[in-house]
């Protein structure tokens, strides 16, 4: 269809231009949406501070657990522990059986005295000097899906963690 402005003529197709307007709109929702989730920390490490990283202490303040939300499939990732007032000498870590059944321990900075697995999960033993700063565990999830455990503390105290596997 023509249409007449001024002396000019000019073809005009309204159908075409609804058309590419609603797929202009849909372009921009999609390119939204991809922006949120990188804000998120669902697009890969990072996100905004509190979502992707989460950090959980024990009710008396002797441990502290940092750890990242949101998984990759064997991708390696940190679990950061804080020991703080220790009153043993030979604090531990232990952590229940469904830790080491669902992610692989690639390896623990500093380098635990001894490692123990029994019946009720597996326990790191580090020196009181090691114990002082962090222990971080690097870790590779095995499944895609849930992935939830339990760490325990020098003083007995637990620590639910639960944490989600992207495939």
């Amino acid at each position: 269809m023509k249409k007449k402005y001024q002396d000019l003529e000019i073809d005009e197709d309204l159908e075409l231009e609804r058309r590419t307007w609603t797929i202009q709109r849909i372009v921009w929702g999609l390119m939204l949406l991809i922006i949120l989730a990188a804000l998120l920390g669902f697009t890969g490490d990072g996100g905004l501070p509190g979502i992707s990283k989460k950090t959980k202490a024990t009710a008396s303040q002797h441990m502290t657990l940092e750890y990242e939300r949101y998984l990759r499939h064997q991708v390696p990732s940190e679990l950061k522990v804080t020991l703080q007032q220790l009153q043993t000498s030979e604090p531990a870590i232990r952590f229940s059986t469904d830790f080491y059944k669902e992610q692989r321990v690639e390896q623990v900075v500093p380098e635990p005295e001894k490692v123990q697995v029994g019946p009720e999960g597996i326990t790191y033993t580090f020196s009181v000097e090691q114990a002082q700063s962090h222990i971080i565990f690097y870790v590779k999830p095995l499944h895609a899906g849930n992935l939830s455990f339990t760490a325990h503390g020098p003083a007995g105290e637990a620590i639910a963690v639960s944490q989600f596997v992207y495939p």
